[in-house]
């Protein structure tokens, strides 16, 4: 018994140690270079999450952007990254199953934004025209801005081969003497989308009329059909002090909060939590925050919700039990009521039963003073035929179970075996 309890202790204790391993106060994050609005972001986060829970979340080396964010999360140089909801991730060499089973979302932080900039002495009637021969500035090779913007270029048709693909750091991504084109997928307020548009010649490329918007038939709608993790969005006439000078019709994902599946849901909780109740703080200090949202549809994120944030987004649910416990308290109702109509009837049919044995009782004790009275065989056999007409009778009915085969019937085969054998005796006399 001792030895069993020793056990049980050792394995108390080896459970407590993997606990307190599992759950800890400090991690890596990977959210892409200085100047981007991944790292911005990442720097608002960590500096919330140390201030409300004391978590500490040491900014991870990367320059390359969403990509290289995630390839140092799978291989376990960071434990959460900032990315880009849309990427499909094709170029690393885990397989998509692989990143699938491993990599959760924490929640959408932002949009990002797809801005296309050139100058305006570039004369073109579609955008064919406009990419056609062009240097175009992507980032960094490996980078989602690269990945994206060459996914939809294709949509239209446009390959690498009918433009000049311009890979640098995200900082050197600008119009000038090496870029004709500039394409970034970040936050409208990003500083260099910024410094750009206030060059006079600087204008924002926009997909269609925002009148296709209005019934969902713009192009950027047709490209969001083939991939929900992209949206049609508007940048307003006037964002950048007098540019544009219409509203312009572009392409919008969200910057999304990910991290391994095997961090610690209870951490995850308390992280979530952090996130959602001071959104505000987050939106005072820099408004591309509005996307926090508790309601976010997860069909739309291109990973699962960690199992810690659907504890928090469930945490005001009601249980089961609460959640029916009228339904509940109605069928529980029901089923006393048809328990007490049933045992009712159950008794009401036995008595029925009882009433018509004890009717068969007064006949044999009839037929019982009829043994007595008798004054030779004949009416004594007279009498054994009418106690065996009885008996037949009482057989049939339960046959029909208008009689049960219980005690009461049982006496009652007594009693007509002991007038049978007074007849029988009587007889002999």
């Amino acid at each position: 018994m001792k030895t069993l309890h020793f056990y049980l202790y050792m394995l108390f204790i080896s459970s407590l140690l993997m606990s307190c391993q599992q759950s800890k106060n400090e991690y890596r994050l990977a959210a892409a270079s200085d100047g981007t609005s991944n790292y911005k972001a990442g720097e608002l986060i960590s500096g919330e999450l140390y201030r409300t829970i004391g978590m500490q979340l040491n900014m991870v080396d990367s320059c390359n952007g969403s990509i290289d964010n995630l390839t140092k999360v799978m291989s376990n140089q960071a434990d959460f990254a900032i990315i880009q909801n849309t990427l499909n991730y094709t170029s690393l060499k885990y397989t998509e199953n692989e990143i699938n089973d491993q990599l959760r979302t924490i929640a959408p932080l932002y949009s990002q934004d797809m801005f296309i900039i050139y100058n305006d002495s570039i004369q073109f009637n579609n955008i064919f025209e406009l990419f056609k021969g062009k240097r175009v500035g992507m980032g960094p090779k490996e980078g989602g801005t690269a990945w994206l913007v060459k996914k939809v270029l294709h949509y239209f048709r446009i390959d690498t081969n009918q433009y000049t693909p311009v890979y640098t750091k995200y900082s050197n991504n600008i119009v000038g003497d090496d870029i004709d084109i500039s394409c970034s997928v970040t936050s409208f307020n990003n500083p260099r989308i910024i410094e750009m548009m206030r060059h006079k010649n600087m204008k924002l490329f926009s997909f269609d009329k925002l009148s296709n918007v209005d019934v969902k038939g713009s192009v950027v709608d047709g490209i969001s059909l083939k991939n929900t993790t992209l949206a049609s969005t508007i940048i307003p006439k006037y964002t950048y002090s007098n540019k544009p000078t219409k509203p312009v019709l572009t392409l919008s994902t969200k910057g999304v909060l990910v991290c391994r599946k095997d961090i610690d849901e209870d951490d995850i909780y308390r992280i979530s939590q952090s996130i959602f109740e001071n959104k505000t703080l987050f939106v005072s200090k820099d408004p591309i925050f509005t996307d926090i949202n508790e309601n976010t549809n997860a069909n739309n994120l291109r990973f699962p919700l960690h199992s810690g944030v659907r504890m928090y987004l469930d945490r005001a649910k009601p249980s089961f039990l609460q959640q029916y416990a009228e339904v509940m308290a109605l069928i529980i109702t029901i089923s006393v009521l048809l328990f007490g109509a049933f045992t009712s009837l159950g008794n009401w049919q036995k008595q029925r039963k009882k009433d018509r044995i004890d009717v068969y009782y007064q006949k044999i004790l009839n037929l019982e003073l009829a043994i007595e009275k008798a004054k030779n065989n004949t009416e004594l056999t007279k009498v054994e035929n009418q106690i065996f007409k009885v008996r037949n009778e009482a057989f049939e009915l339960l046959i029909k179970e208008k009689l049960s085969a219980d005690e009461s019937f049982n006496i009652f085969l007594r009693m007509i075996e002991v007038s049978i054998q007074r007849i029988t005796s009587k007889k002999i006399d």
